[in-house]
């Protein structure tokens, strides 16, 4: 099973079946570590047989709270994605199975999923634009945004919510249609227990992932929706790392959303995109991923997308002994591309004289993980345009500029339409693993560069667009068997703007996860 399958999967089951200290790594793992489900790595662990059957959608973790919010509210991840602290990592003495419900001869139908709840206590500076005295105008789309400040702007706050992942339900069907090919389809719900501090609040479930695979000697299809490609390694490493059965960043005060593990700090959160992705067969070691994905627009700027979007993604992986102990490698490279052009006749016309332009966002993410004796460690960056603080293609003010119309010496010229900023981002986290206590230490930088037109912007109505977002992360988590996971969590973020606006936070996080 690839990867395109299986990592959504493997972030909701946990690092459960990963992190047991007895036989690990097993004696025939998967065909891709980063993507395998539970059931998978119990067969694998079984000296006598392989499954390469995965059922996982491509959901790794950020969580629902990486879908775009109000404009000043910081996007909340699922899933997805991530590059920060000492954060969680679930840890079982034996691997963990899919829930089989039904089974003949030649199809299975299985469960999987989560709950969780949290404790999440914030403290630290409220958002600057309502500093005293505060002259500058914020760039939306960074920083937290909350209700819960004093007189003095400062931010105490208490929730109790669900956390990167939320409450997970899934269903798998796998059909076998030929001697060496099989069809699967998955789907996944998701949902949290918060409120947004409303006791009467509907909590409407979301469909995160649907799709069928086929699957056979030549490689496999994944149509449907399900993890994208981009950042889909990042992602997968805090969440295997870090964040699985954790917290992380709490993205907002107010909202019920699933929190942001390391996504803003290093990470974006590949999202759940509609697809059509083909994986090749692993070949020593190595597997590719292509796949079409349904375009998407920047509302009031680029909204005519005449095509697909392009992902890819390489991944290598190794095993190997140390000292007689066997350890594993793997390497990530992936990318997107995707071309978006202003309407031709629009009900507005934002300029004149006005001629449609268009431009191509663009996207690299490259990194590894690797797992020696009780160690573990992992690193990823990336580095694009027109990309976003949380999520790819988000739609806030952080991601393009505006033109002024005039040059930094004040000269008029021709306005433009919006040009994209340029993102970067590192991730880097070291682990322990003492089962069944797990120990984990990260940091996490996303930075944004800024335009010409934002510093004529800044000379003319001081503006101020967010320059880095730091994030630091530390945590222990403790598993009780291999269906409850305890979490107690640290974060610390910092948040600068180019005009020395700055915004620190503090996070303490603790609470539980029940697995199946």
């Amino acid at each position: 099973m690839d990867r395109s399958e299986g990592d959504a999967r493997l972030l909701v089951r946990s690092l459960a079946a990963r992190s047991r200290t007895p036989g690990f790594p097993p004696k025939n793992p998967p065909s891709n570590p980063t993507t395998a489900t539970a059931s998978q790595w119990a067969a694998a662990a079984a000296p006598h047989e392989k499954n390469p059957l995965m059922k996982s959608a491509n959901a790794p973790v950020s969580s629902s709270s990486t879908a775009p919010r109000r404009p000043r509210l910081r996007a909340g991840l699922l899933l997805a994605a991530a590059c920060a602290g000492l954060g969680v990592m679930a840890q079982a003495p034996s691997a963990r199975a899919d829930l089989v419900i039904a089974k003949g001869e030649t199809w299975e139908v299985s469960t999987n999923g989560r709950v969780n709840a949290f404790l999440s206590y914030i403290t630290g500076d409220g958002y600057p634009a309502k500093n005293a005295g505060q002259t500058h105008n914020l760039a939306a789309g960074a920083g937290l945004e909350s209700f819960q400040t004093d007189k003095d702007n400062k931010l105490s706050t208490l929730r109790l919510r669900s956390g990167f992942l939320g409450n997970v339900l899934g269903f798998s069907g796998k059909l076998k249609i030929a001697d060496r090919t099989t069809a699967t389809t998955h789907f996944e719900i998701w949902n949290t227990i918060g409120t947004s501090r409303s006791k009467a609040a509907v909590n409407a479930p979301d469909i995160r992932q649907g799709y069928a695979k086929l699957e056979g000697p030549w490689g496999s299809l994944l149509a449907g929706r399900s993890l994208a490609l981009f950042m889909r390694g990042a992602i997968s490493l805090d969440f295997n790392y870090q964040h699985g059965n954790g917290l992380g960043y709490p993205c907002a005060s107010d909202n019920s959303d699933p929190t942001c593990g390391m996504v803003g700090y290093g990470v974006i959160f590949a999202g759940f995109n509609p697809q059509l992705t083909y994986t090749t067969p692993k070949v020593g070691g190595l597997e590719l991923s292509v796949g079409l994905f349904d375009p998407v627009n920047a509302p009031g700027k680029y909204e005519a997308t005449p095509w697909p979007r392009i992902e890819g993604e390489l991944d290598y992986d190794a095993e190997f002994l140390v000292s007689g102990v066997k350890s594993n490698f793997h390497a990530f490279a992936n990318g997107m591309v995707q071309t978006m052009r202003e309407q031709g006749n629009p009900d507005r016309v934002p300029r004149m004289p006005y001629e449609p332009q268009s431009t191509t966002p663009w996207g690299v993410n490259v990194g590894f993980w690797a797992e020696i004796f009780h160690v573990r460690a992992g690193f990823s960056m990336f580095q694009g345009k027109g990309l976003g603080m949380n999520n790819a293609f988000e739609n806030t003010p952080a991601v393009f500029d505006s033109d002024p119309g005039v040059d930094i010496n004040g000269n008029p010229h021709t306005p433009q339409a919006p040009q994209p900023r340029k993102f970067d981002g590192y991730y880097a986290v070291l682990g322990l693993n003492l089962h069944p206590i797990s120990l984990n230490a990260g940091y996490g930088i996303t930075r944004v560069f800024a335009t010409d037109n934002d510093f004529v912007a800044a000379k003319m109505n001081n503006f101020d667009p967010i320059k880095t977002q730091q994030g630091i992360s530390a945590g222990v988590n403790y598993a009780i068997g291999e269906h409850l996971v305890l979490a107690l969590e640290y974060f610390h973020a910092d948040h600068t703007w180019y005009f020395n606006d700055k915004q620190r936070l503090n996070v303490v996080n603790t609470g539980l996860t029940v697995l199946w």
